[in-house]
């Protein structure tokens, strides 16, 4: 455990030979999936214990559901405000279906909440909690490495691969996963992310560290320069930025067209 810290601390301060010492073990996999595990789950300590907070507090239920309702009729007021175009008839003819749906589920949501359940309130609430926080390692997903999880990590650690072999690389895939499991070093900086102001600039300054050690984990662990590991780090966050902007532009398009009768 000590020696792993100290390989972590190493990394995050770029020494070349932790990459190296990580990407030269047969267990090199192994290492890097208990790395994002154990730090998905400290770095969840604060929202865990956001959700025992919430569990014992009366009310709870309520509480929830006025934050929802509460947000859900912003949306709607943004909403009107884009519905210009629309005779004024139609739209009040509109909203009053929406809000009629949004209250019949609410009220559904209350109703589930007050079933009866195996288990007294309480403890069912908090194994709830102790779920959703044990299995935030494996279900967590977003932005491709802009958390610590399972999903990002293969997931896009596979493009990476692809591209880096596409491009000379000679790493394999234990030598490159276990390199790469070392970006989730930073994101021990999320343990602070209750703090206002100061934990969100934590989480950015975690996410662009994270993605510099990314880097360099991908640079070693193909014996890459540390320009063709940036292109090969990034090319598929690009690729993908790419797509989804010509994928909005051509639903623009189509929208303008029918909007226009083309």
């Amino acid at each position: 455990m000590k020696e792993w810290i100290t390989i972590l601390l190493n990394a995050a301060l770029f020494k070349t030979e932790a990459y190296t010492w990580v990407a030269g073990r047969r267990d090199a996999f192994y290492l890097g999936f208990i790395t994002i595990v154990a730090i998905a789950l400290i770095s969840g300590l604060p929202a865990f214990i956001g959700d025992l907070i919430d569990t014992a507090r009366p009310g709870a239920v309520e509480m929830n559901v006025s934050e929802v309702s509460a947000e859900i009729q912003r949306s709607l007021d943004m909403f009107g405000g884009f519905m210009g175009t629309i005779p004024p008839e139609t739209q009040a003819m509109l909203m009053d279906q929406i809000e009629q749906g949004l209250e019949l589920g609410i009220d559904s949501a209350r109703q589930i909440a007050a079933l009866p359940t195996p288990l007294p309130a309480p403890i069912g609430s908090i194994l709830e909690a102790l779920g959703r926080y044990v299995s935030r390692p494996f279900t967590d997903t977003g932005i491709p490495l802009s958390r610590v999880a399972l999903s990002t990590w293969l997931g896009y650690g596979i493009w990476v691969m692809l591209f880096s072999k596409m491009m000379g690389g000679r790493g394999g895939l234990v030598s490159f996963f276990g390199a790469t499991a070392l970006y989730a070093g930073p994101f021990i900086l999320t343990l602070f992310s209750f703090i206002p102001v100061v934990g969100p600039l934590l989480a950015i300054v975690a996410f662009i560290w994270g993605w510099m050690i990314y880097v360099k984990s991908t640079s070693v662990s193909h014996g890459f320069g540390y320009g063709r590991g940036i292109v090969a780090a990034l090319l598929p966050a690009f690729i993908g930025v790419l797509l989804i902007v010509l994928f909005a532009g051509g639903v623009g398009t189509l929208i303008a067209l029918s909007a226009t009768g083309s």
